[in-house]
């Protein structure tokens, strides 16, 4: 053969050796010929390495052995062997290569070399570690190169489930151990709850540390407490992009209503509920079935309407609820897998919390990545003394030994045994409990006269290394119909209905109710679930998390995916009605199923289900996901691709970077041209306006003018009266960008009121207030003020709360402008706070730069720092060039007035300015620049009377008037402080002129 084709084959080979090794984590350390040395467990530890080199070669030998791709007949052998090694970078002058040496890696390769072609060789001791996993032939002792004693050899055939014979644990309980402490304060907070005073706790550990034991105790002295009541919201890991879910459920036990209820009788629960708070057809009933999924918001209704009703409703609702049962628990379970719309919705609520009779306790892992976290963290940052964490700690050896005892009295135990079963658990409550129950599972122990007793064999227990070994022998050791069952459990997830198991069992088979509920109630009894609920029907949950995971491991992939496929059918069979309520669940099933199409459609669903209830981020990642299921296909049609392109931008519009939007919107911008529909391109259009202006885009940029070109252009053949009137509207803003204010104003003014009547609201009120800083921008501060007034009565009539967030910024610049600097420091600081709580972080962005001007203004450079940070921050994650420049310069003056003077912190903002043809920004930085100069100890006069009159110059020309009244201002008391009083006292006279004229103040902080 060919030394090259030879060569090909070759490495193609390698690949697929390594593919099949790195699938399981190992590490390539080696080619060498035709042979490749892995590693398992180094550099990254797991606790199944010796498994997991098992099923590598085992997949070596099947695909590649088995590959037909190449003329050449290939035979694969494999060898394993486990001990010690030394791992790391081996070095030898320029060169070096991680690797591992040692006589394990002789061993191993002496077993490969033993090996017949298609068959895997082991040692005794993987074979020991595997013994449980598969199945093996003993080939008996065999003399090996380099060794003095033979070393038994197995060949390892295939890869089996464990079938080890299992049986129930009678009795199998224990008090609570070692967490009194916790539980008296919990009481204790529950005492203050009563008393009026609300409480906010975390409980917070790992998994299986006792989290939910703690709360089981804690609802026994809630139901022993009179009046007081226990509701429960829970958050699922499955549902973590489902929006509002952990609030629903905690609406639903509000209400006393269960998710698996029919429509109308939550309907009915919630409506009985809310009526007796808020009173009869109080829309705060509708928002609460709004969050529920079963009524829908205005299609109108901008981002972040509906966050703020449902604020309302369940705030009221859970007030009013404690007032009649004091105290209220509230639990919130596993927050760590909470909602993003839930976590929002949650945070803001927290401080009403201390002023009722409530107790809320939040059951989280330590994942301060989560989206849950978020709630824990600004509990504990504004909630002072109200708010409490407990971290759950492993049990210590006292605790643990308590535990063992109390779970079975073990005679013949040795210390050394026992020690190593408190060991493995590390302290861990649930895991001792299966640890303990694996010795009965295995007949390592057995009930003799009510006692348990250990065997002789006992003293050669082999303890599992990981709880993930233990449980996935457990379910392995089932029997086939319970297997089978609890296998399709895990795939509807940790929570399942019995409804839905029959649903699925039933069809296409014979399988009967009573066959079902034996094997809930076998699995029920060997302690992998329990029963949750039993109105109005039976549903079960694993006991832990791990259960459920180790679970849904154990299943082929190929009947994973049949199962998924089973339960989103029976879904949809069971609710033909409420397709777009269960749209996040089909679609995350149908996915999972590998079914492309059905995905598709429940993402598209969910995410139009989303953006009617304004869960932006929930909304966002639908169509994200649907978008790479659209972009795969070839049979896409052009149209639906431009929809959701605009879905997902709009989603995502207040929190994903401004340039990851645009590629998005441009990418469709051709297609949408393509088409040579008005209304698609200016949908196009006006997003991609609207973007770009956030991101201080000018005229001057190639991009940007030749898309605000062609929206003129396009806008009079715009037939749709509230779209063109959009588009005319985001022109407008373009025309105030590029400093041209008067013929801003005429287009959006005049686009106001063809939105208000169109039901556009929050878009109404929002031009209504660029129209006034476009005013105020000019002096005509009559007109902007009329503005400002109708865009505050819009604002509030949206309900919307980043359109009021942006009118407070608003009002905030026109306090500015006028020389009211207190004032638009309480309008921009609100306006701020609003944004935040509507996770608008352009207007934070914005919000924070004014706040800095106007105390640099005030002569406080310290606090502008701080939002100058704050700024900058913001401003790298939206890619907001513009501002963050023009802040350096901010920046570089604030430094200067404590002493840190660097006049050329200002050339890059002014050059960015200048290039982009911003009038309003170069004279800004000169200006700014002219001050901070004058300010410091030895002034270049010539340099700052330089900018002094090119700031003045600039600001006439595009009639900035109140910003020349500044100008001039500073520049005659830079003049009196040099001394040319003369001059000084002409140009103070010219200021105070227009200031009289403008009815404005000057500042009052001398340069």
């Amino acid at each position: 053969m060919d030394p090259e084709d030879w060569a090909d084959i070759v490495g193609e080979t390698m690949a697929e050796m390594a593919g099949c090794i790195e699938r399981y984590d190992g590490t390539v350390v080696q080619f060498a010929g035709d042979a490749v040395l892995a590693i398992f467990g180094a550099p990254v530890a797991h606790e199944d390495d010796p498994y997991r080199a098992v099923r590598a070669g085992l997949d070596i030998i099947e695909t590649v052995g088995g590959s037909n791709t190449s003329s050449v007949e290939i035979e694969i052998r494999a060898g394993i062997h486990t001990g010690l090694v030394i791992v790391g970078d081996i070095s030898a002058g320029d060169l070096s290569t991680y690797t591992a040496l040692g006589d394990t890696t002789n061993v191993a390769a002496r077993m490969q070399a033993m090996a017949e072609p298609g068959r895997l060789l082991v040692s005794a001791d993987p074979d020991r570690l595997v013994a449980n996993d598969v199945t093996a032939r003993d080939l008996g002792p065999v003399e090996v190169k380099g060794k003095s004693e033979p070393i038994a050899v197995y060949e390892i055939t295939t890869v089996r489930d464990l079938a080890t014979r299992r049986r129930g644990i009678p009795g199998f309980q224990s008090p609570m151990v070692g967490r009194d402490l916790e539980l008296a304060r919990l009481v204790e907070l529950a005492d203050y709850a009563a008393a009026g005073s609300g409480r906010v706790t975390a409980i917070v550990g790992d998994p299986g540390v006792g989290k939910s034991r703690l709360i089981a105790e804690l609802q026994e002295h809630a139901e022993a407490t009179d009046h007081a009541r226990w509701v429960v919201g829970r958050s699922a890991s499955y549902d973590q992009h489902r929006p509002y879910h952990l609030v629903a459920s905690l609406v639903l036990s509000l209400a006393g209503a269960s998710a698996s209820d029919d429509p109308e009788i939550i309907r009915k629960a919630v409506t009985e509920a809310a009526q007796p708070v808020f009173g009869i057809d109080s829309p705060s009933t509708g928002h609460l079935l709004q969050l529920l999924g079963l009524e829908d918001g205005h299609p109108d209704d901008e981002p972040g309407v509906l966050h703020a009703y449902y604020d309302t409703a369940l705030a009221g609702l859970i007030s009013a609820t404690a007032a009649e049962h004091a105290p209220l628990f509230v639990i919130l379970e596993d927050v760590h897998w909470a909602d993003p719309s839930s976590t929002e919705l949650l945070s803001a609520m927290l401080e009403r919390i201390q002023q009722s009779a409530v107790l809320l306790v939040i059951v989280s892992r330590p994942d301060r990545q989560s989206h849950g976290w978020d709630v824990i963290a600004r509990a504990d940052r504004e909630l002072g003394e109200s708010f409490t964490e407990t971290r759950l700690r492993p049990l210590d050896d006292g605790d643990s030994r308590e535990l063992v005892a109390n779970l079975l009295e073990i005679e013949a135990l040795s210390d050394d045994l026992r020690q190593q079963i408190l060991g493995r658990a590390e302290g861990n409550p649930f895991f001792i409990e299966e640890v303990v129950r694996m010795l009965v599972d295995r007949d390592l122990i057995e009930e003799s006269d009510g006692r348990w007793v250990a065997k002789s064999e006992l003293t050669s227990l082999d303890v599992p290394e990981t709880l993930h070994g233990l449980l996935a022998s457990r379910i392995d050791g089932l029997p086939a119909d319970v297997r089978r069952t609890a296998m399709l459990a895990a795939v509807i997830g940790r929570r399942f209905e019995k409804s839905l198991l029959i649903s699925v069992l039933r069809h296409g088979s014979e399988d009967d109710e009573a066959s079902i509920s034996a094997d809930l109630n076998v699995l029920e009894a060997q302690g992998l679930t329990k029963l949750v609920a039993t109105r109005p029907e039976l549903a079960f949950t694993f006991r832990h998390a791990l259960i459920h995971d180790v679970t849904y491991a154990s299943i082929l992939k190929k009947d994973r995916r049949r199962l998924h496929t089973e339960v989103a059918d029976a879904i949809a069979r069971m609710y033909p009605d409420r397709l777009e309520e269960h749209a996040a669940t089909l679609s995350r099933h149908y996915e999972e199923a590998g079914d492309r199409d059905q995905t598709l459609r429940y993402l598209l669903l969910a995410g139009q289900a989303a953006l009617s209830r304004h869960a932006m981020r929930e909304g966002h990642d639908f169509y994200t996901r649907a978008s790479a299921l659209l972009d795969a296909d070839p049979q896409t049609t052009v149209e639906t691709k431009i929809d959701v392109a605009l879905a997902r931008a709009t989603a995502g519009i207040n929190f994903t970077p401004g340039d990851q939007t645009i590629a998005l919107l441009e990418d469709v911008r051709g297609d949408a041209e393509a088409l040579g529909d008005a209304e698609v391109i200016a949908r196009v259009y006006a997003l991609l306006l609207r973007i770009r202006t956030m991101m201080e885009e000018s005229y001057a940029d190639r991009h940007y003018r030749d898309l605000m070109d062609r929206a003129f252009a396009l806008a009079p053949t715009v037939q749709t009266p509230e779209l063109r009137a959009y588009l005319e509207g985001m022109m407008g803003q373009v025309l105030r960008s590029r400093d041209d204010y008067a013929a801003s104003v005429d287009l959006i003014g005049g686009s106001v009121v063809p939105l208000e009547e169109a039901g556009r609201v929050g878009e109404a009120g929002l031009n209504a207030a660029y129209a006034a800083d476009a005013e105020a921008s000019r002096g005509r501060f009559d007109e902007a003020d009329r503005w400002i007034k109708r865009a505050t009565v819009l604002g509030e009539e949206s309900g919307n709360p980043s359109v009021i967030a942006d009118v407070n910024l608003f009002k905030g610049r026109i306090a500015a402008a006028q020389g009211e600097l207190e004032a638009a420091l309480e309008h921009t600081r609100l306006g701020i706070e609003m944004a935040a709580g509507a996770s608008n972080i352009q207007c934070e962005l914005v919000g924070n730069f004014m706040v800095a001007d106007q105390q640099l203004r005030l002569g406080e450079p310290a606090s502008a720092i701080s939002h100058l940070e704050r700024t900058f921050e913001l401003g790298e994650f939206c890619n907001a060039v513009a501002i963050v420049k023009l802040g350096e310069a901010w920046l570089t003056s604030a430094k200067a007035n404590l002493g840190d003077l660097d006049p050329e912190g200002f050339s890059g903002p002014l050059a960015m300015a200048q290039a982009g043809g911003s009038r309003s920004g170069e004279a800004a930085v000169r200006l700014q620049r002219a001050i901070t100069i004058s300010a410091s100890p030895v002034p270049d006069w010539p340099s700052a009377f330089d900018d002094y009159q090119r700031s003045i110059a600039l600001f006439e020309s595009i009639d900035a008037r109140p910003d020349q009244a500044r100008a001039l201002h500073a520049y005659a008391n830079a003049l009196d402080a040099a001394g040319r009083d003369e001059e000084s006292r002409l140009q103070l006279d010219a200021a105070m002129a227009m200031f009289d004229e403008m009815g404005i103040r000057p500042d009052m902080v001398p340069a």
